[in-house]
C-alpha cells in the first residue's frame, strides 16, 4: 500500500479479520500479522483483538445513513466531522458540543481590537 511507505517498521504488528489481502499486505510488508477469524470463534489473541474497530466501524456506517449515500470525494470530510461528534458523545450537553464545533468551524479573525484602534483610517478624495 503506497499510502503507508515509510510509515511502517520491522516492530509493527498487523491484526485483523481472516481476508487474504492483510496476510498478503503484512508478508509483503515483512511485519507480524495476528490473524482473527470471527465465523471460527477467534475474535481474540493475547492482547490483540478487533472489536475496537469494528466498533467504530459499526457506528460510522450508522451515522452515514442519515445521507443516502456520500460523495467519496468529500468521505474525508464526513470522517473528520463523525469523529469530532464520537470523540465528544459523552459531553454533559449538546449546547457544548455544539459550541465546540462552532467554534471550530470559524475562521480565525485576523483583526483584534488594537489593530482597529490603531488604523488610520483615510477618505479618498
Amino acid at each position: 500500500m503506497v499510502v503507508l511507505n515509510g510509515i511502517l517498521d520491522e516492530v509493527t504488528v498487523l491484526c485483523s479479520d481472516a481476508h487474504g489481502t492483510w496476510r498478503s499486505f503484512a508478508k509483503a510488508e515483512a511485519i507480524t500479522h495476528i490473524e482473527l477469524n470471527a465465523s471460527k470463534k477467534r475474535r481474540v489473541s493475547d492482547v490483540y483483538h478487533i472489536q475496537n474497530v469494528n466498533g467504530f466501524h459499526r457506528r460510522f456506517k450508522k451515522w452515514l445513513e442519515r445521507f443516502n449515500g456520500v460523495s467519496s470525494k468529500f468521505l474525508d470530510n464526513y470522517l473528520t466531522w463523525f469523529c469530532f461528534l464520537d470523540a465528544h458523545s459523552r459531553e454533559t450537553t449538546v449546547s457544548t458540543r455544539d459550541g465546540i464545533l462552532a467554534t471550530a468551524c470559524m475562521a480565525p479573525a485576523q483583526e483584534t481590537y488594537s489593530t482597529i484602534r490603531n488604523t488610520t483610517f483615510t477618505f479618498p478624495t
